[in-house]
């Protein structure tokens, strides 16, 4: 829905403490049980739910793969619904559909409910897993995108963390079907308090420009057609968009591996079921977070470039550590922690490096739009890579296939990146366009 253009400072645009932060806080929140239970914890029920049913642990991976190709199929098309319509009241209507679809898993009694339920997961998740929280902090953020989108996304990071540990626990003391209740009503009830209380979809529902609007030029809320960027149909005729698009390819490739680490954990390390969400965990909640909390404020200061060649060399270096986590050696629950830890260093770039990107490269005009169908990849790459590394590692029994599959795509990532980045440096679009500007220097005249 396009904004009214505004004639006079918005009332709010000098207060000291600003409600992006308050943004910051909800999506944080939103991140950290929404993601964190509905999307990373579902490969904590893996080999649990697998064995009670009796049914092979790649087919029972096949079904929650069904949730990834759903977010796929959907997430152009939430990014057209977003664009036009009030973001904070369509989730709180998706995340009913979505608590009800979780919670049945839990009585289930075979493997095609699983199908059902992960569909209509997978459809409520385009709206609400990868493109919540770019769109939220795109609409907010004129400024320190990087580093307001690097503390938000550190809610995935310490959420998935807590919720690993926490589901893989629920499911050793009381079984998976009360730990898949116990996790729904979790989500569900600080999804929608969040929603009601905190969130506001844009900053002119409360008389408020963007933080840092003002260093960039920007003093009036604008019309939805003089926001500086490409339009959707603009960006799809440039081929720097598919390089992009390549890039995500290859990056939730090697990100892909970490949905197996409490599968790798039970099965190739020799840990318990409780051991294993533990340590899985320490991917997301420590090395997720330093990941987040570093690589933010880098690429703000320094570019995307820096911050991703950072986060690939450290996450590659925990894929190696993972090749000496042996059932025999004595410390492997100790091992196996480092090497998650590492290792969510590169799960960072996947909720920060494309968002910030394609802001960078396309501008804010139709940004959703243009983000969703990048973002679509992720959720069906995804899909692809967690039936393959979970084939590989029940075939092989241990993962060292399928992590030397995963460092290969990281580097490829890398180069891509920075074929990406140097582009938006050589094109760099304007904060503000020149029909905003003529406007506010005539007012100023006046």
């Amino acid at each position: 829905m396009a904004l009214k253009p505004c004639t006079r400072k918005p009332a709010l645009a000098n207060a000291k403490f600003h409600y992006a932060w308050i943004i910051v806080i909800a999506v944080f929140l939103i991140l950290g049980c929404c993601l964190g239970i509905y999307s990373n914890c579902l490969a904590v029920f893996i080999v649990t739910v697998s064995t009670e049913l009796g049914c092979p642990i790649p087919a029972f991976a096949t079904a929650i793969s069904v949730n990834y190709v759903c977010i796929f199929l959907m997430s152009p098309f939430a990014g057209r619904i977003y664009q036009k319509n009030d973001v904070r009241k369509t989730v709180m209507i998706l995340a009913v559909i979505q608590f009800i679809a979780w919670t049945l898993q839990s009585t289930y009694h075979s493997l095609a409910p699983f199908y059902v339920s992960n569909v209509v997961l997978g459809l409520c998740g385009g709206f609400l897993g990868f493109l919540l929280a770019p769109t939220l902090i795109n609409a907010w953020f004129a400024t320190n995108m990087g580093t307001a989108l690097g503390i938000a996304v550190c809610g995935t990071s310490l959420g998935s963390g807590v919720t690993q540990s926490m589901t893989g626990a629920f499911i050793a003391n009381l079984g998976w079907r009360t730990a898949y209740i116990v996790d729904g009503i979790i989500a569900f009830a600080v999804l929608e308090l969040v929603l009601f209380f905190l969130v506001r979809s844009r900053p002119a529902d409360i008389g408020m420009l963007a933080f840092g609007a003002e260093k960039v030029g920007q003093t009036e809320v604008v019309k939805q057609e003089d926001l500086p960027g490409l339009t959707f149909k603009e960006a799809v005729r440039k081929p720097i968009y598919y390089v992009i698009m390549i890039y995500v390819i290859f990056l939730i490739g090697a990100i892909a591996f970490t949905a197996q680490l409490p599968t790798w954990g039970q099965m190739c390390v020799g840990l318990n079921v409780a051991q294993a969400g533990v340590a899985s965990g320490f991917n997301w909640w420590l090395g997720g977070t330093i990941g987040n909390l570093i690589t933010g404020p880098i690429n703000d200061k320094v570019g995307v470039g820096v911050g991703v060649t950072v986060s690939v060399a450290v996450g590659i270096v925990g894929m190696i550590v993972m090749l000496f986590c042996f059932d025999n050696s004595g410390t492997q629950f100790v091992l196996a922690c480092v090497a998650c830890t590492l290792i969510g260093f590169l799960c960072t770039m996947m909720d920060m490096s494309a968002p910030i990107l394609t802001r960078t490269t396309f501008g804010i005009k139709e940004y959703t739009s243009i983000y969703s169908l990048i973002c679509m990849f992720i959720p069906l790459i995804s899909a692809v890579g967690m039936t393959m590394y979970t084939t590989l590692i029940a075939k092989a029994g241990n993962a060292n296939t399928a992590l030397l599959i995963a460092i290969c795509c990281a580097l490829i990532s890398t180069v891509l990146l920075f074929i990406c980045s140097t582009y938006a440096k050589k094109h760099p679009v304007e904060a503000v366009t020149e029909a905003v500007r003529k406007r506010m220097e005539q007012q100023q005249a006046e």
